[in-house]
C-alpha cells in the first residue's frame, strides 16, 4: 500500500507542527529545528536529519499517531477476514444461483422460440388450427416475461437481481409485470436497458 495515496503527507506534517517554507525543508515539529526534515511526498516518507532527533516515518505511521488510523487489533483482523471470506463465499454462492437462473431462462427462452417457429409453421400449412393458436398464444405471453426475468438478472443494479433471486414466485412476476410495462430496467449506471420483445 503506498502511503501517499492513502493520505496527504503534507497535511499530516503540518498538523503535527511542521513548518513548510519557500524552497527549503521545513520546520521538524519534534526537534524544532529549520531545514531538517525531508520530505518524499510522492513516496509518503519524511526523515529530520538533526541527528539528536528520531522523527521519521511515512504517512500511514503519521496518520496513526495521530489518531487518524484507528488500530486494528489481531482478533479484530482475523474477525474482519472471517466476515470478508464469508462475504466472497456468499457472493459465489449468490453469483453460482443467478448464472444457473440465467441458464434455465435461455433454455426456456429457446424452448418458446421453437413452439413460436412451429406453430408459425403449422398456420402456414393449416390455418385454422387450434393447438398452431394456442401455442402462439402461450409463446406471445411467455417470451416477453422470460426476457424481462433475464433483464433483470443481467441489467439490474445488484439490489434489484438480489430481491429478484430471494422473492417468492408472486413477488417476481411483480417485479416482471413492472419491467414488461416499462418496456425496460434501469441499469446499475441509471442507464435505461431496452427489453425486446
Amino acid at each position: 500500500m503506498n502511503a501517499a495515496v492513502e493520505f496527504d503527507l503534507r497535511e499530516l506534517l503540518t498538523a503535527a507542527g511542521a513548518e513548510f517554507g519557500r524552497g527549503k525543508r521545513p520546520r521538524c515539529p519534534r526537534c524544532k529545528k529549520l531545514g531538517t526534515l525531508s520530505v518524499d511526498l510522492a513516496n509518503g516518507v519524511f526523515c529530520c536529519h538533526n541527528s539528536e532527533c528520531d522523527f521519521r516515518g511515512n504517512a500511514v505511521i503519521l496518520a496513526k499517531a495521530q489518531g487518524r488510523l484507528a488500530h486494528v487489533s489481531p482478533a479484530e483482523r482475523r474477525a474482519q477476514a472471517e466476515a470478508h471470506r464469508r462475504a466472497r463465499e456468499a457472493a459465489e454462492i449468490t453469483a453460482s444461483r443467478a448464472s444457473a437462473e440465467r441458464q434455465q431462462l435461455y433454455a426456456t427462452h429457446r424452448e418458446l422460440l421453437s413452439i413460436q417457429e412451429k406453430a408459425d409453421e403449422w398456420l402456414r400449412t393449416n390455418p385454422d388450427d387450434q393447438t398452431a393458436w394456442s401455442g402462439l398464444r402461450f409463446t406471445d405471453i411467455q417470451i416477453p416475461r422470460v426476457r424481462a426475468a433475464l433483464g433483470i438478472l443481467e441489467d439490474a443494479p445488484i439490489e434489484t437481481r438480489l430481491k429478484f433471486l430471494e422473492a417468492g414466485a408472486e413477488e417476481r412476476e411483480a417485479m416482471i409485470d413492472v419491467v414488461i410495462e416499462r418496456g425496460g430496467i434501469l441499469d446499475d449506471s441509471g442507464r435505461f436497458v431496452e427489453v425486446a420483445y
